[in-house]
């Protein structure tokens, strides 16, 4: 009689008489399945994604083998190779247990298409460059640099839409063999399963793209480049391209536009951006991996000493570009003051403005962001200010230096006075019956001067000439001493004149000075030589004639101006540059003792100023100077914009405190209406707040940071052509199908 089985739903399954145990469970195991719990089912799908994936690297490794032997088979008619399934390395990963529950078998499948893809999909992603790189000379080389370009541009994206595609396909091939399609329904399920997720993709991207143009208006950076990408000509200031311009030119300007991109894509990590932009001027512009990088370092190093802010940059663009574009070399004198007055020139621009707005009508963080930056910029501008002056070409040296030079100076002096005492032709080089003539009539002139006199000048003047007698071996005084002589006496009656002047015997130098200069005269005259020698060495007063120019030139310019620099331009080089150093030091303690940088370009931006730095240190240094002044000057004008009011601080607090106290208020009072007021002006400023904080980062922006300003540059460039694009009307689509649409106008006609 027949076997009856109690069935889990409450019924009778019969099986024949003498049916096997183990062929009842296996029936009633397939006809009635246990449900897996959900605890069950993760970890099985957890574990058949590791073995598909696995399953699907090791099928897609051996797929030559496989070939192989499949051809061999067909040609010999039998087994050609051994099977790769059976062999022990691979047999782990090929032969694996089936999955226990129906979510385990779909991710098998699309484990396995994941891993089937990821060597291929690697090996296009690490080849990717080298294919953009193509020239297309053929069609081959087109279609490699076709596929590369945007997979090297954007790696990333490129592997999630492969696993995104590979996912897919497996899915969709697992859900037709599950239905029953044979091969070709599953191989056309898994095509259908690759493009689903790429479309699905496509239509979000287009999306958030039409929304990303509807918002772009409102973008702080979209704001910032309506600002600075007017036309030119509008007093706007630059464009953004002169902007970029002013920050780098040339083959650097090229360096800094792919700076900004992949600052942009690197989302402002500069250890990322600078390699990658290496990459790119190799790979784009042809020149060699050395070359590359010496640019981009030498961008970077464009502006290492400019601590001016990215909002204040616009304001000097455009005497920047003027100033690069002239040819003063060209144009002689003119040219050269023309150039330094484009260099200092500084126009009032919207960007400015617009900084003076966040700085002053803003509340909360924003107003704070720029208060510290301008704060830390007017030390730094200081600083970089003493700095430059203490440099090539304001100061060949620093004071420290200066002793050095001193003593380097005095023996260089004493060797050329030397040469006219006792060089080459001896006596030659003096006319002594011209010397001692003259010298014994001027004697004589000065002695009748006090001739019956009595008193302190009478008395100084006598011993002045005193010092003019020479004692001969008889022992009689003579009035005929050798021009070194005459030198060493002449520096004794020098030494008294200075000694009068100090103890303020104002009466004593002036009765002493007409014999000094009558004998410097007489020396001139006597020997040309040594003339040329003490008007090169300043008499042997090296050390305090160069103190007493660069006082002089570094005060207000008055009537011993041409004086002074036609004894200047007399003077050897090494003592032309001790008078630089005395002057470079003497504005170097004018900015160390300075209130603050207005303070610096009220003394230093003055035409007389400019006037001195041309005349000893040379046009270029005019030019250098003027950039300097007119540097400061934007940042005097932005400090100036501050306000400087110190309640300002606590006026925002109280502002934003009040806010809060209104819709307490309105919560006490139970009125809905106050409350909703009170919140809309809450939100309302937190989401300005929001916007205004971005800007201020950018606004304050060092220019000394190239590679973030560059990000900043890119970032308003696409903020600005998304906007355009968002204002421009789209096409009408001729159809729905879009691109798609003259194929099927084509055949409907």
């Amino acid at each position: 009689m027949p076997i009856e089985i109690e069935t889990p739903d409450g019924g009778i399954a019969e099986f024949p008489d003498g049916t096997p145990p183990e062929v009842i469970r296996q029936a009633l195991a397939k006809q009635f399945p246990r449900r897996p719990t959900a605890a069950e089912t993760l970890a099985d799908v957890g574990e058949q994604v590791v073995r598909g994936v696995s399953k699907g690297i090791v099928s897609f490794a051996t797929l030559p083998y496989r070939l192989l032997d499949v051809a061999g088979e067909a040609v010999t008619g039998g087994d050609f190779l051994p099977n790769v399934e059976e062999m022990p390395l691979y047999r782990p990963f090929l032969q694996q247990p089936e999955p226990t529950t129906g979510a385990g078998r779909f991710a098998r499948a699309a484990g396995e298409a994941v891993g089937a893809s990821a060597i291929p999909s690697t090996a296009l992603v690490s080849q990717a460059p080298r294919l953009a790189a193509l020239a297309p000379t053929t069609t081959t080389r087109a279609i490699g640099q076709a596929i590369g370009a945007p997979i090297a541009a954007a790696p990333g994206r490129a592997v999630a839409a492969d696993v995104a595609a590979s996912t897919g396909a497996g899915l969709a091939q697992e859900a037709a063999a599950e239905g029953g399609f044979g091969p070709t329904g599953q191989t056309i399920a898994g095509l259908a399963g690759a493009a689903a997720p790429l479309a699905a993709t496509a239509g979000v991207s287009r999306l958030t793209q039409t929304a990303r143009e509807a918002i772009a208006g409102r973008s702080p950076y979209a704001q910032m480049a309506q600002r600075l990408a007017e036309e030119p000509g509008t007093g706007a200031g630059p464009t953004l391209d002169e902007l970029a311009e002013s920050i780098a030119t040339g083959a650097q300007r090229q360096a800094l536009d792919i700076l900004g991109e992949e600052m942009v894509r690197a989302r402002g990590q500069t250890s990322i951006a600078i390699p990658a932009t290496i990459n790119r001027l190799v790979q784009e512009q042809g020149i060699s991996r050395s070359t590359a990088t010496q640019r981009v370092r030498d961008l970077l190093r464009s502006q290492e000493a400019n601590e001016l802010l990215l909002a204040e940059q616009p304001a000097i663009a455009r005497s920047i570009l003027e100033t690069r574009r002239a040819r003063p070399a060209q144009r002689g004198q003119e040219g050269l003051l023309e150039l330094e007055q484009r260099a200092g020139r500084v126009e009032e621009v919207a960007s400015q403005r617009e900084l003076e707005r966040i700085a002053n009508a803003f509340t909360g963080e924003s107003a704070s962001i720029v208060r510290n930056a301008i704060a830390a910029r007017m030390e730094g501008l200081r600083n970089q200010l003493r700095e430059r002056l203490s440099r090539q070409p304001f100061a060949p040296g620093t004071l420290d230096d200066a002793d050095l030079l001193i003593q380097d100076m005095t023996r260089k002096a004493q060797e050329e006075y030397a040469k006219v005492y006792s060089g080459p032709g001896g006596a030659a080089n003096v006319n002594y019956r011209l010397l001692h003539g003259l010298l014994e009539r001027a004697v004589n002139r000065h002695l009748n001067r006090m001739a019956g006199r009595s008193g302190e000048q009478a008395e100084a003047l006598r011993r002045a000439i005193d010092e003019l007698f020479i004692t001969a071996a008889d022992g009689q005084r003579l009035l005929m001493p050798s021009l070194q002589q005459l030198q060493d006496m002449r520096g004794a009656i020098r030494g008294m004149i200075t000694a009068a002047d100090r103890a303020g015997r104002s009466h004593i130098v002036a009765t002493l000075q007409p014999l000094y200069d009558d004998i410097t005269r007489i020396m001139r005259r006597a020997s040309p030589e040594w003339a040329r020698a003490n008007d090169r060495w300043a008499d042997m007063k090296i050390a305090e004639r160069a103190r007493e120019l660069g006082e002089a030139f570094a005060e207000r310019a008055g009537p011993k101006y041409r004086q002074h620099l036609a004894e200047f331009q007399k003077l050897a080089p090494e003592m032309q540059d001790l008078v630089r150093i005395e002057f470079a030091q003497r504005l170097i303690d004018k900015i160390d003792n300075a209130g603050g940088i207005q303070s610096v370009v009220s003394q230093f931006d003055k035409a007389a100023m400019r006037t001195v730095i041309r005349d000893l240190f040379g046009p270029e240094a005019a030019v250098e100077f003027s950039r300097l002044i007119r540097d400061a000057r934007v940042a005097a004008r932005s400090s100036k914009m501050m306000g400087g009011s110190p309640t300002q601080p606590r006026q925002q607090m109280e502002a934003m405190a009040t806010g809060d106290i209104d819709m307490i208020a309105a919560l006490d009072q139970a009125s809905v209406a106050n409350f909703r007021n009170a919140a809309v002006r809450w939100v309302a400023n937190k989401l300005k707040e929001r916007r205004n904080r971005e800007i201020a980062r950018i606004a304050t922006t060092p220019m000394r940071d190239v590679a973030r300003v560059a990000e900043h540059i890119e970032r308003m460039r696409q903020a600005r052509a998304r906007m355009i694009a968002g204002r421009q009307a789209r096409r009408p689509q001729l159809a729905p199908a879009g691109v798609l649409a003259p194929a099927i106008e084509g055949a409907f006609d």
